[in-house]
């Protein structure tokens, strides 16, 4: 009995929806009209399914964003540190940074160490992947001719970096923008590149 009466809603089901098919133009042209009972039944059953869906896929959209801000509430509390405490700070950031420099020539010590004065880092996201991004100075003397600004991924994997250098004693009104010299570490892609140019902007006495 219980098979009969599910193979009769399957072909119920089936037959409703040829129908539907064949006939939905005209009944959206005249809604006066009525569709016949199962044939409703059918329609208001896929029409409840799509908005399920609808609110299942509006919900995991939301969970996403959540968590995205989450993540990046977290990365702003780790941009309490600042890029001359990463190393010391977890075994994590030193094995990453080792690997971004081991392969590079006439690096200064403060580079190779993250050594130096800095500034507090803070969280920003890069192709959708948040970052914490810093400068970094061997002092603050030298920091107007020779600059790294840092970025290293939240999960701690991916570091870049470019470091920046102006001739010394370049005079007041020469533009540091116009005689700077650009060095990438990490193989940052244009992305990469972009982000680290923006923080490095954000100095108001780079013009």
């Amino acid at each position: 009995m219980g098979n009969h009466v599910s193979d009769h809603r399957h072909c119920c089901c089936r037959s409703g929806l040829r129908w539907y098919r064949r006939h939905r133009y005209r009944y959206r042209q005249d809604p006066v009209r009525r569709v016949p009972g199962h044939v409703r039944s059918v329609v208001l059953l896929r029409s409840s399914r799509s908005r399920l869906t609808m609110h299942t896929s509006l919900r995991t959209l939301a969970a996403a964003l959540i968590m995205g801000g989450s993540a990046l509430a977290s990365a702003a509390n780790d941009g309490q540190a600042r890029a001359n405490e990463l190393l010391n700070s977890s075994p994590e950031y030193r094995q990453t940074w080792t690997k971004v420099v081991q392969k590079e020539e006439r690096l200064p010590e403060w580079v190779l160490n993250l050594s130096g004065t800095s500034e507090q880092m803070t969280a920003v996201t890069e192709d959708g992947d948040p970052y914490l991004v810093g400068p970094l100075c061997e002092t603050t003397d030298t920091c107007k001719s020779k600059r790294l600004i840092v970025a290293f991924s939240l999960d701690k994997e991916d570091a870049y970096a470019m470091l920046v250098e102006v001739p010394a004693g370049l005079p007041a009104d020469k533009s540091p923008t116009r005689h700077a010299t650009y060095r990438y570490l990490g193989k940052p892609d244009e992305g990469m590149k972009q982000l680290l140019n923006e923080q490095l902007r954000k100095d108001p006495n780079w013009y």
